[in-house]
């Protein structure tokens, strides 16, 4: 699973079949509700600011949500930084509009799905 947190959280979930599924998410609850095995790794951005307004306090909240709630799951923490994802923006388009073409997709998901394809191409183990 892939978040990209905030006032819209974009979320990115890999199946194990190899198939995908990406949402938008307003209602913070949603969220914690989908953090939870079978869910074995957690992806999600962090937020980083030298100011913080109000979306970025709901931001900073949502992260240590998501850190409490993996933790409490047993499911391993990957926090990645906002230019990680940036090499897979486009590949994360291309995927959205192949599968969704009648579906309007939301930059969140964009960036909750680039955050995964980028973790998939480079933090796996070669093999396995």
């Amino acid at each position: 699973m892939a978040i990209d947190p905030g006032g819209t959280t974009g979320v990115a979930i890999r199946f194990p079949d190899g198939t995908f599924k990406t949402v938008s998410i307003t209602k913070k609850t949603d969220l914690y509700d989908l953090i939870r095995p079978p869910v074995q790794v957690c992806i999600y951005e962090e937020f980083q600011a030298q100011l913080i307004s109000g979306y970025g306090l709901h931001t900073v909240r949502l992260v240590g949500a998501i850190e409490a709630l993996c933790w409490k799951e047993g499911i391993k923490p990957v926090p990645r930084q906002p230019q990680r994802r940036k090499a897979y923006v486009n590949k994360a388009v291309a995927l959205l509009h192949d599968l969704n073409q009648q579906y309007e997709y939301t930059d969140h998901e964009i960036d909750a799905l680039a955050h995964l394809l980028s973790y998939e191409a480079a933090d796996q183990p070669q093999g396995s």
